[in-house]
């Protein structure tokens, strides 16, 4: 039973992992909203993925440590002086939704509950999904990048 519970976290993580990857280098650079993304190999991103690597990693292990490190990570990154709250009400939302995700992944490690953390790691993820659709989507409507937002990094 366990091992079979195993097996399904580590599938399903592997496969939100390679729908993120995909979503996230498909688009770059092909419209102004190339613009507010962090771009792969950029340091926000590498930040980014280096907690998502922690959180996985964790989830496969079982090691409740690794996945509580890395929520933390996400969890300050969100409270970072660059992710702008202000951009929309929408955005603002993505960002509680984020946060309140990564709350929950953060007490799922601290109770020791696999499945809860996973559950929360893919909602986290769903968020980060979403605002991203929802910042290159509002930018394609608009057709372009005002100066001042050249400089914004999405997080």
């Amino acid at each position: 039973m366990k091992m079979n519970r195993l097996r399904f976290v580590v599938v399903g993580v592997f496969v939100l992992s390679g729908v993120i990857a995909w979503m996230t280098i498909g688009d770059l650079g092909s419209s102004p909203a190339a613009a507010f993304e962090s771009r792969p190999g950029s340091p926000e991103m590498e930040r980014k993925v280096s907690s998502a690597t922690k959180i996985v990693s964790g989830l496969a292990r079982e090691n409740y440590a690794l996945i509580r490190e890395g929520a933390v990570e996400w969890r300050q990154m969100s409270e970072s002086a660059g992710w702008d709250r202000n951009r929309s009400p929408i955005y603002a939302m993505h960002s509680r939704e984020f946060e309140q995700a990564c709350d929950r992944l953060i007490l799922a490690a601290e109770q020791k509950q696999t499945e809860r953390a996973t559950f929360a790691y893919l909602q986290a993820t769903v968020c980060c999904i979403t605002c991203h659709t929802h910042v290159r989507d509002t930018i394609r409507v608009s057709g372009s990048v005002r100066k001042s937002d050249r400089t914004t990094v999405i997080r």
